[in-house]
């Protein structure tokens, strides 16, 4: 199934990434704004290969505004209920993780600079600035030439799509329909997308049988404020995520020792690589 509107769980991954800024108007063939009654009309590309010119609006129209906060879950028969919820304002991201509505990680990303929470005494640490690891090379060392797009599209895609009416979404009214994937049975997936600026506001997962695992994903739109957490402490990943999964002061002493004795290995292997090996890989 062509997933590219419908990901849940991974999305988060989603996720949660930042996009390029939706305009608030869209523009005529000429590249500029047309209007209707004197007011800036919003223009959507109503044509695909659906016959249904709502949902190629949507489709068409498809991309993540700057700012937006996102509520994601995933409960089952069985266990806790897993959320997800994240803010994101362009590159800047404050992202909570909770286990039954027990908060398991906090993280934000501001400026440039990446904050983890302590569970254990609610400090945060800094991350501090470090060097490129010799343990990654250059980024211009290896190319990967491989047009995706080309290889998607020789896949047929037999995904269709029923609309199941309208819902309301916050202040704005929702199209929902159901995804029908004919080579997946076990899972029933929805989307809602609303009829003004064509949006992705909830997407919704339902395994069917076993645990039934249900996950839902519903995004706001508007604006975002990440402020500078306090009080903080220095420290590098390691330390930060070695803390948070338990691990004693000696072992995160341990694990930079290793860590340190692989950089300067490979370092050394890098080093003494012959001059005429090929840096470039094309798939």
């Amino acid at each position: 199934m062509n997933k590219q509107y419908l990901i849940i769980g991974g999305v988060l991954a989603l996720l949660l990434v930042g996009g390029g800024a939706v305009l608030a108007t869209k523009k005529g063939t000429d590249g500029t704004p047309t209007t209707l009654g004197g007011s800036v009309a919003k223009l959507f590309n109503a044509e695909c290969r659906y016959n249904d010119p709502e949902l190629c609006k949507f489709m068409n129209n498809w991309k993540m505004p700057s700012e937006y906060s996102m509520h994601s879950t995933m409960t089952s028969k069985s266990g806790p209920t897993i959320e997800f919820e994240s803010q994101v304002d362009g590159e800047d991201m404050h992202t909570v993780m909770k286990d039954g509505g027990k908060v398991t990680h906090e993280s934000i990303t501001l400026g440039g600079t990446d904050y983890i929470k302590d569970l254990s005494d609610n400090v945060w640490w800094k991350i501090a600035k470090e060097e490129t690891s010799p343990l990654s090379p250059a980024d211009d060392a290896v190319k990967i030439d491989y047009d995706f797009g080309e290889k998607m599209a020789e896949v047929e895609d037999k995904t269709t799509y029923v609309r199941l009416g309208t819902e309301a979404c916050g202040a704005s009214t929702c199209y929902k329909y159901e995804i029908i994937d004919p080579e997946n049975t076990t899972t029933k997936e929805f989307i809602w997308f609303d009829d003004e600026d064509y949006l992705m506001w909830k997407m919704r997962s339902e395994e069917q049988g076993g645990e039934m695992t249900v996950s839902e994903i519903v995004t706001t739109y508007g604006d975002v404020t990440i402020t500078t957490p306090s009080p903080v402490k220095e420290g590098t990943v390691l330390e930060a995520y070695g803390a948070a999964s338990g691990m004693s002061k000696a072992d995160i002493a341990e694990m930079k020792r290793m860590q340190a004795e692989a950089e300067k290995a490979n370092a050394e292997y890098l080093k003494n690589m012959p001059a005429d090996m090929p840096q470039e890989m094309t798939y």
